[in-house]
């Protein structure tokens, strides 16, 4: 049986994503940023996610990674441009890194569709539309796909 490991994990889609693959049951484990929360599952302590997020310990025997952590847009006022890059972006390069390294088969992130622009001008966005991220929310999730 798989093991996984689901970042952001006390988040509204980490919960639900738990929940579910505990349903199935699935092997889950957690990264969670505080060791106050009320999961059911193993749980690592992430306190920050950067380009330093040391991720061995969580990484161990993991098969599969749902990587759903990040710096949102919108609740996060004071949140600067070199905010979002260094958690969105630098910190899923690290966890790419630490993934290939820890021979984790597979890594299913969470994106947001801001990557392909504010507006769709000809259309609804599709997979054969072109990325135009016009934030720095927007352009650290661009990133942290090319990462992926």
């Amino acid at each position: 049986m798989a093991v996984v490991l689901v970042t952001g994990a006390t988040g509204f889609l980490g919960r639900a994503l738990i929940s579910k693959l505990c349903e199935r049951g699935v092997d889950v484990r957690a990264a969670v940023r505080s060791l106050m929360n009320d999961l059911s599952v193993p749980y690592f302590l992430i306190s920050d996610i950067g380009p330093g997020t040391n991720w061995q310990e969580a990484l161990s025997g993991v098969d599969i990674i749902y990587h759903l952590a990040g710096l949102s847009e919108g609740g996060n006022t004071d949140a600067t441009d070199d905010d979002y890059d260094r958690v969105n972006a630098k910190g899923t390069l690290a966890l790419m890194t630490a993934a290939a390294e820890a021979n984790v088969k597979r890594v299913i992130i969470t994106s947001t569709i801001k990557v392909l622009g504010e507006l769709s001008e000809a259309g609804p966005f599709d997979e054969k539309s072109q990325p135009h991220p016009q934030t720095a929310y927007a352009q650290s999730k661009l990133l942290a796909e090319q990462h992926a």
